[in-house]
Order: structure tokens, then C-alpha cells, then sequence
């Protein structure tokens, strides 16, 4: 066995000191929920392209496409509920709207 020291000039990246930063998918919800509100048809292409935009060049951060799909998931049902559970209740809305 043989234990060696490494020199204070050691000059590889290592694990904690990453370039490249990938965002969580609860961070992509809190930064693109605004657009997913304005545009519900959002696509994780668009959303990769608007993190893009705001913070690569910035913060040097990277969004995978399924983190971007995921991003969106959330920020749609955060924002409209649940599209299921929502249309559950259109029938009742109609009914209260028609005065039935």
C-alpha cells in the first residue's frame, strides 16, 4: 500500500468544482412558470431554449430534455391543478353556468 499527497497546484476539475451544472426539475418550475401560465401548449424544446437563454451563459447551466419535460409537467399542474381533476368537474361547471 502507498499512500501519496497531492500538491496544492493540482489542477483537475474534480467533483466539486463542475463546469457544467445541471438544473433540477424543481428549479426549471420556478423559473419558466411564468411562460408555462402565458403559453400552456409549452414544449421542454422551448423551455430548454428560454434556460438557455436567461442563464447558460451566466451560470454555465446545462437542462437535459427530460428535465424540461418534467419542469413543464410540474408547472402545468402547479399552475392548472390537475387537467384530469379538472375535467372531471366541467360537467358541474356547465350545469352551475346553465343554471340547471
Amino acid at each position: 500500500m502507498e499512500i501519496s499527497v497531492l500538491k496544492p497546484n493540482h489542477k483537475c476539475t474534480g467533483i466539486n468544482k463542475v463546469i457544467n451544472y445541471t438544473a433540477s426539475a424543481n428549479w426549471i418550475v420556478r423559473n419558466v412558470l411564468p411562460n408555462v401560465k402565458a403559453n400552456p401548449n409549452i414544449t421542454p424544446k422551448d423551455v430548454t431554449g428560454i434556460i438557455q437563454q436567461k442563464f447558460q451563459q451566466k451560470f454555465g447551466l446545462f437542462v437535459t430534455y427530460n428535465k424540461a419535460w418534467r419542469g413543464v409537467q410540474i408547472a402545468k399542474e402547479t399552475s392548472y391543478e390537475n387537467v384530469e381533476e379538472s375535467y372531471n368537474l366541467a360537467d358541474a361547471l356547465r350545469d352551475e353556468l346553465l343554471g340547471s
